[in-house]
């Protein structure tokens, strides 16, 4: 992985959604299977930006231009999480993040 860029990472799946769906599924870098129900998700996006976005999620003041934007990326996460766990495989790192083409 490319050394110096940063990640802001989440155990919440609901705040990986917010942050797939507002950044794109080219900001997701890396996802860390930590129990057969949760994992890690960890986004190459300005942190400072994605704990605002964060926070606006949980004050219940995020806007969202399109619900079935929002709903097909939490589909999407969690759909990664369950290949994961089918293939037995415990972590995922994009071919983007490694190249340094995001963060």
């Amino acid at each position: 992985m490319a050394v110096g860029k940063s990640l802001y990472s989440t155990c919440s799946i609901w705040h990986a959604s917010i942050l797939h769906y507002l950044y794109g599924a080219e900001s997701l870098a890396k996802v860390v299977a930590i129990d057969k129900f949760k994992s890690e998700w960890s986004f190459a996006v300005p942190v400072c930006d994605a704990e605002i976005d964060i926070a606006t999620y949980e004050q219940n003041e995020l806007t969202l231009s399109s619900a079935k934007a929002f709903v097909h990326s939490f589909n999407l996460l969690s759909q990664q999480q369950r290949k994961m766990k089918a293939r037995g495989v415990d972590q995922f790192v994009s071919e983007a993040w490694i190249r340094g083409d995001v963060g």
